[in-house]
């Protein structure tokens, strides 16, 4: 009865380890997304989830985007594609451009992609490289805008959500120039606002043919823009807490038809944030 008892205590025991040790297996998973702080240069290109959590790590590799689709908009009723991004199979990069000719609120006057998920994206790091190859040099009353923008329609027309940081370039009559000034833009429910500074190294001519680094933290209370590491815009109010997409891109938002093509090059952008 004895060594009965004690083999199966002995049975016992080895089951319990066993447990103990798969248990110890599964919780020490490796979890990407421990903080804020965490170090995206070391996924490569890859997009991971966990949970509430996704990182996305996108260097257009051969000029790809797999992962992205062309921004779709509404024009006389009628939904069209913006134009499909050029790809710089040699240099990893994503061209969007907005033609010569193009007029404000035609099928071609935006170049746009929005990340494709089944989630949409919420409070997190967003964070963009790109140049742009010129600034447009003798158009009149024009506004192009060129960045990236989290945007999703309300319930009802008026009532979009939108966390954008870039550049909307408008051109100023009076001091025949152009007035570009680094922005975010914050909207919710009807209503919106923006922030913007003028610093003559923020300014879209810094990005002639040479590429920087925008970046906006976007948390329940503020959001915070980023420029080349160095925090420079703050906005407290109209932060949307609904989820939205991720969308970069150009476009022209107001005025004449422009006189010549307009290119922004996007590097890369990564994404550290919930999704819901």
């Amino acid at each position: 009865m004895n060594k009965m008892f004690k083999k199966r205590l002995v049975g016992l025991f080895i089951l319990l380890a066993l447990l103990i040790f798969t248990s110890g297996c599964i919780n020490n998973k490796e979890d990407k997304f421990i903080d804020s702080n965490t170090s995206l240069t070391n996924y490569g290109n890859k997009t991971t989830n966990n949970n509430n959590k996704i990182l996305i790590h996108d260097d257009f590799v051969d000029g790809r985007y797999d992962d992205w689709i062309v921004e779709s908009n509404k024009w006389d009723g009628k939904y069209f594609r913006s134009p499909i991004p050029e790809m710089d199979k040699e240099k990893d990069d994503l061209r969007f451009t907005v033609k010569g000719g193009a007029s404000a609120g035609s099928p071609d006057s935006l170049s746009k992609i929005y990340y494709k998920s089944r989630n949409r994206l919420s409070y997190g790091t967003y964070t963009a490289r790109f140049k742009i190859n010129r600034v447009p040099t003798d158009n009149m009353n024009d506004q192009v805008y060129f960045g990236m923008g989290l945007w999703e329609f309300g319930k009802k027309n008026d009532q979009a959500n939108e966390v954008m940081m870039g550049y909307y370039l408008i051109y100023n009559e009076m001091k025949n120039k152009w007035d570009d000034r680094l922005q975010i833009l914050t909207r919710r429910d009807g209503g919106h606002s923006k922030v913007s500074q003028y610093d003559p190294d923020l300014t879209a001519s810094a990005f002639v043919n040479t590429f920087h680094t925008i970046e906006f933290i976007y948390t329940p209370d503020k959001v915070v823009g980023i420029f080349d590491g160095k925090p420079v815009l703050e906005k407290t109010d109209y932060i949307p807490s609904a989820p939205m997409s991720l969308i970069i891109g150009t476009r022209l938002a107001e005025g004449t038809p422009l006189s010549e093509d307009f290119d922004v090059t996007f590097d890369y952008v990564r994404i550290n944030a919930n999704i819901k």
